[in-house]
């Protein structure tokens, strides 16, 4: 069975200059397409990232994906708000976090309704 890797790197907000590091782990494609299809798993306001290893697992043996499965700030493995910070726990802070993900790990972002 497949294990998630954890993401080695940390996504910083720049605006905040605190230590504020969404998590996430990633399954790798298990046969080589190039370039491998994409599927990011965001969680609801008050679950984790694990909620997905179930389907993550499924989607990498179903073929060639690469899937991440995040943990939004403050839930999960990721890290809290310091407490000096002015950010809020918000969509906006969510959504800045997942943008600089995606950007990060060359994921690209396309617009649209999400199925299951």
């Amino acid at each position: 069975m497949l294990q998630p890797q954890p993401n080695a790197e940390a996504h910083r907000d720049p605006a905040e200059g605190a230590k504020n590091e969404p998590a996430a782990h990633s399954l790798p494609p298990l046969a080589r397409q190039s370039p491998p299809r994409n599927v990011v798993c965001v969680h609801g306001l008050t679950r984790n990232g694990r909620d997905f290893d179930m389907v993550a697992t499924r989607l990498v043996k179903a073929g060639a994906y690469r899937v991440f499965c995040i943990d939004l700030i403050g839930r999960g493995r990721s890290d809290y708000l310091q407490p000096e910070s002015t950010a809020t726990y918000d969509y906006p802070l969510y959504v800045f976090h997942l943008k600089q993900f995606l950007v990060h790990q060359r994921v690209g972002i396309a617009a649209g309704p999400a199925r299951c």
